[in-house]
């Protein structure tokens, strides 16, 4: 009978621009699932870098939450409500795509 020690593992994924920790699930010295992996990157700090803005700008423009506006910038957010989204994109004028980027990389 073969016998397979599961447990959750956390890997790191680098990118020019995060580090986004990926939990995988690791069968003796064999990682689950990790064909490929998504990333979504958040260009909120180019966005304003362009404009001369400040996240304080955007906290006193949009009325969101200050931790939740540094959480995005500083891409530490794990989750966003469409809400803040849209909020964001009224009002730098921008669509969703030149806030969040989408990069799937595959493992070969």
């Amino acid at each position: 009978m073969y016998s397979c020690k599961v447990g959750l593992h956390q890997i790191n994924i680098s990118s020019d621009v995060c580090n986004l920790p990926l939990y995988v699930h690791k069968c003796n010295d064999l990682f689950i699932g990790l064909e490929e992996y998504i990333v979504i990157i958040c260009n909120l700090p180019i966005l304003l870098a362009e404009r001369r803005m400040k996240v304080s700008d955007l906290i006193r423009g949009t009325g969101i939450n200050k931790t939740t506006l540094h959480k995005l910038y500083n891409d530490e957010l794990t989750r966003i409500d469409f809400e803040t989204i849209n909020r964001i994109c009224d009002f730098l004028d921008i669509d969703v795509g030149d806030l969040l980027s989408f990069k799937k990389n595959s493992e070969e």
